[in-house]
């Protein structure tokens, strides 16, 4: 149950901050004080729900195989 949203979340926001071509997008950034301390917590966000999926899908009882 944990891995779906973050799941989700993962989907959106490595769209919204890598893929589009909307203001968020960190390759698209004009040049600014807080341009690299956004970048950087762009990849990191998308790295912890990376990870949180990851997590939520070790925690499902027949993914291991264990029961």
């Amino acid at each position: 149950m944990v891995a779906v949203p973050l799941a989700v979340a993962l989907v959106i926001g490595a769209h919204s901050h890598f893929l589009s071509f909307g203001t968020d997008n960190v390759f698209r950034l004009p040049p600014g004080e807080f341009r690299l301390s956004y970048q950087i917590s762009a990849v990191l966000l998308v790295s912890l729900e990376a990870l949180g999926c990851w997590i939520g899908y070790q925690m499902l009882p027949n993914a291991t195989g264990k029961s």
